[in-house]
């Protein structure tokens, strides 16, 4: 028999009251009876991850945004910008266990290439999941057709 409750990955299996002390047992849908962790748990899942815009050059500021779920809950998401900065998202909407994070970043150390950033999220058992979102800065191309293509 399984019971579940509003927090995704935790049931309450007893509640016990002696001499006026409450006790409840808690235990997570995916842990063994001895308290270790299922071989059926997994890291979290990243369900969509962008950066806004796409093309930028120093100075300018481009959004990190990550949706990210996991059943034991989110403990960080961050974002390494192409080898020149890792930034820590923030949750900005929904919960821990379901949520959009995101952060602003301003543009710097860049030069006109191509550039990879890796999303991470952690949660709160250490288990991670990573993305890639690609971007770019132009500014050469700017510089001679007059345009950002």
């Amino acid at each position: 028999m399984s019971l579940k409750s509003l927090v995704p990955g935790v049931v309450i299996i007893a509640v016990l009251i002696v001499g006026g002390l409450a006790y409840a047992g808690l235990m997570s849908d995916n842990m063994e009876e001895d308290g270790t962790l299922s071989s059926q748990s997994r890291p979290p899942q990243i369900a969509g991850a962008f950066v806004e815009p796409v093309k930028v050059r120093p100075g300018d500021t481009m959004v990190v945004t990550a949706a990210v779920k996991d059943d034991y809950g989110i403990s960080s998401v961050t974002a390494d910008m192409g080898g020149i900065e890792t930034i820590e998202l923030e949750l900005v909407n929904g919960t821990i266990y379901s949520g959009t994070w995101q952060e602003k970043w301003k543009v710097h150390g860049t030069e006109a290439r191509n550039y990879t950033t890796t999303i991470t999220a952690t949660n709160r058992l250490g288990q991670a999941a990573a993305v890639e979102v690609e971007w770019s800065d132009p500014v050469a191309n700017y510089i001679v057709n007059g345009d950002f293509e």
